[in-house]
């Protein structure tokens, strides 16, 4: 009977954590705002004929976001 209980008390404690969990699932939303996308690409150019050009472009263009956002908080809507 003991167990019974203290079981379904944990039962209940995890199902209020989970219900209060924030869902995280799909695409972030700000991949919905077009202002907020053409923000997060704005130095982003695609070369015609030119895969590596672009590559290499994209390579730079990541390491410079990198290098902003290590000194921000953590944007957990991210």
């Amino acid at each position: 009977m003991l167990q019974e209980r203290s079981g379904s008390a944990c039962g209940n404690d995890a199902n209020l954590r989970v219900r209060t969990m924030k869902q995280k699932i799909g695409y972030p939303d700000y991949l919905n705002d077009s202002k907020s996308v053409d923000h997060e690409y704005r130095m982003f150019q695609v070369y015609d004929g030119g895969y590596y050009k672009t590559k290499f472009q994209f390579y730079e263009q990541y390491q410079r976001d990198v290098l902003e956002r290590i000194a921000q908080p953590v944007d957990r809507e991210r």
